[in-house]
């Protein structure tokens, strides 16, 4: 009885580690079918506008920047500086940030000053009032990463900031 006790221990044991076996490669593929994937935003179209000053940003690749809300709705800027003030001022522009499927943002996407390559808005870093300008003006600049920013800003002059960081008094000072 102890002999067959054993045996049944041992099947056991031998039923786990061919469990585990043909379990983990379940488990690994369920990871990976939850991991955030950063895929690259729509294209920017032509009869796109920019709620804030009316221009269009498919003519301004180099200055590009959108937002994708939760509901779907594809919001395109042509520039950092208009990107920022409606995001700070949503219910201006009859958008309310709850509004929708998904509420509020889906994503923020900026072009890289440097490489034009689109970008996570919320990690990019950005300089703010340099001396390099935009067909609007004075500008937020997006960089990929920090080391980039300060470079550009040795360079042009601004301040680097973080995307949290930008406010509504920053916002004023570039449009003074």
């Amino acid at each position: 009885m102890a002999q067959e006790a054993g045996r049944a221990d041992k099947r056991g044991q031998g039923l786990g580690v061919l469990g585990l076996f043909f379990l983990l490669p379940c488990l690994l593929a369920g990871c990976a079918a939850t991991t955030s994937v950063v895929r690259q935003p729509p294209e920017i179209g032509a009869d796109l506008r920019c709620p804030v000053c009316g221009g269009h940003p498919g003519e301004q690749s180099r200055w590009q920047c959108q937002i994708l809300m939760g509901d779907g709705r594809q919001i395109g800027f042509d520039s950092g500086k208009d990107m920022f003030s409606y995001l700070l001022l949503m219910s201006r522009y009859n958008y309310a940030k709850n509004q929708g499927v998904g509420k509020g943002l889906a994503a923020v996407w900026v072009r890289d000053y440097l490489s034009g390559s689109w970008l996570d808005g919320q990690t990019a870093w950005y300089v703010a009032g340099s001396q390099v300008r935009s067909p609007a003006g004075r500008e937020i600049i997006p960089f990929s990463d920090r080391l980039g920013a300060e470079n550009f800003s040795r360079v042009n002059g601004g301040g680097v900031v973080a995307y949290a960081s930008v406010d509504s008094a920053l916002l004023k000072e570039q449009r003074e």
